[in-house]
């Protein structure tokens, strides 16, 4: 994942309420928490209720309204269980101050809940229902960077320690014998660069020396892609290189990689790797996109809308990918963003300056401190 400059921050600071141009896809402005157990979420101001929120929980902002009773309401977005709805929160149910809304740094998100990560190092979930993890980010403090997977989540505190939270099935001893440079996370596999260059891998059901010894295959690494069983590592040289991880007591799994083939042995000059379920893209030094898909259907078991649908290949000017199942986005040079596969629209978004790919919801952040969630029905 790519780091906001902090730059955003006082870029938004100094223009906060400009209006930002009309672009596909909803724009949250911040976010907020919510500070009690049981608070209602509603349709409209005072209005019909969708469901009850829990004390930690977080959610979008849009924009406030006032009633015709001078009660002021957020209009928000809330996610449970896979599922995101509009609506509006009382104010005096939820934290609104600046430090929580605006900067954000960071963002890692998976199939029910999502990590902001501001610049003062505090971390906040939204989804995910509250409970323990919930918790346990809430108390997070001086935070260096996260990942949200779908059984832990990971962090790195200041002094570069890594922190697991969640329900533990990847804690192996070999996770904390070095300091962390960046975290990674996957369908089934934590990771992270340690700050020596070297990778380490966290997977359920997989023996501590099996992991020591594929994550040694990898060597020195400057990024890592991460999907279902396989880590993709790139090497300093500009090089990729696959670990393959299976469990102890399974058989590979030799055909979800033979769609693969080999394709990115040959590959030279990348500077960025990301992928997603039978794709892996690479970002080369001169802008151009490589990718392990070879014919004109991008996503052979899918069926996109051909309007949404190019050719990583042909891609230039990048600066930035992003991917994630079944689509791959690119950032252009100049703020733009591009979308292979079976995605979210995101013409008519400028001024974008970072790009995130999850499950259900994409996300780009401009340079004036807006996050925009990208969903306009091409995600189930």
């Amino acid at each position: 994942m790519k780091r906001v400059a902090a730059l955003v921050l006082l870029l938004y600071c100094l223009i906060a309420h400009a209006t930002p141009a009309q672009a596909n896809g909803q724009a949250w402005y911040g976010f907020a928490r919510v500070l009690q157990n049981g608070t209602n979420f509603r349709k409209s101001p005072g209005g019909e209720l969708i469901w009850r929120l829990d004390a930690n929980e977080a959610v979008f902002v849009k924009d406030k309204t006032t009633d015709t009773g001078g009660t002021t309401w957020y209009h928000v977005m809330s996610m449970q269980n896979k599922s995101t709805r509009m609506g509006y929160l009382r104010a005096d149910t939820i934290q609104t101050q600046d430090s929580l809304l605006f900067g954000v740094q960071e963002v890692s998100f998976v199939s029910n809940y999502l990590l902001a990560l501001w610049p003062d190092g505090r971390v906040m979930m939204i989804g995910g229902n509250g409970g323990a993890l919930a918790r346990g980010v809430a108390n997070w403090e001086r935070m260096r960077g996260v990942a949200a997977g779908h059984f832990d989540t990971i962090g790195i505190h200041a002094d570069g320690q890594a922190e697991l939270l969640g329900d533990g099935s990847y804690r192996q001893p070999l996770v904390w014998d070095k300091l962390v440079d960046r975290v990674f996370a996957g369908r089934d596999i934590i990771a992270a660069i340690n700050k020596d260059g070297t990778a380490s891998v966290y997977a359920a059901f997989t023996s501590p020396d099996l992991l020591m010894q594929q994550a040694q295959a990898l060597g020195q690494v400057t990024d890592l892609a991460l999907w279902n069983i396989s880590v993709f590592g790139l090497r300093p040289d500009g090089t990729v290189e696959l670990s393959l991880y299976t469990p102890d007591e399974d058989p590979p799994y030799p055909a979800d990689y033979d769609k693969f083939s080999g394709r990115w042995a040959s590959w030279t000059d990348i500077t960025a790797i990301a992928c997603g379920w039978d794709h892996l893209v690479g970002l080369k030094k001169d802008g151009t996109v490589v990718t392990t898909l070879t014919d004109d259907r991008l996503f052979s078991d899918w069926e996109p809308d051909v309007s949404l649908r190019e050719n990583p290949s042909t891609w230039t000017d990048i600066t930035a990918i992003a991917a994630y199942a079944n689509y791959t986005l690119g950032l252009t040079s100049d703020g733009a963003v591009r979308m292979a596969g079976d995605g979210p629209d995101t013409s008519g978004l400028s001024d974008i300056v970072w790009i995130h790919a999850g499950e259900n919801l994409a996300f780009a952040l401009d340079s004036h401190g807006t996050l925009y969630t990208l969903d306009d029905g091409h995600f189930a």
